[in-house]
């Protein structure tokens, strides 16, 4: 399962998988974002982003591309 994530701008531009709290950067590139678009091609929905300022930490997803994101919340 995914969750979105709105950046301080309130701009969602990256997911979260929930089973290991990735960050998942919306980039063509990352085979963690190919694959988190496959599952929602498969009628899966993520969960809402929260709103800007709530607190999230997550880890960097796997490095299958250089594009990865490492965001640590306050």
């Amino acid at each position: 399962m995914y969750k979105l994530f709105k950046n301080s701008f309130g701009v969602e531009n990256m997911v979260i998988r929930l089973s290991d709290g990735a960050c998942i950067p919306f980039d063509p590139d990352n085979t963690d974002y190919q694959e988190y678009l496959k599952w929602v091609e498969e009628g899966n929905t993520p969960l809402p982003a929260e709103e800007v300022g709530a607190g999230w930490n997550c880890v960097p997803a796997r490095e299958h591309s250089p594009k990865h994101v490492d965001l640590q919340a306050d």
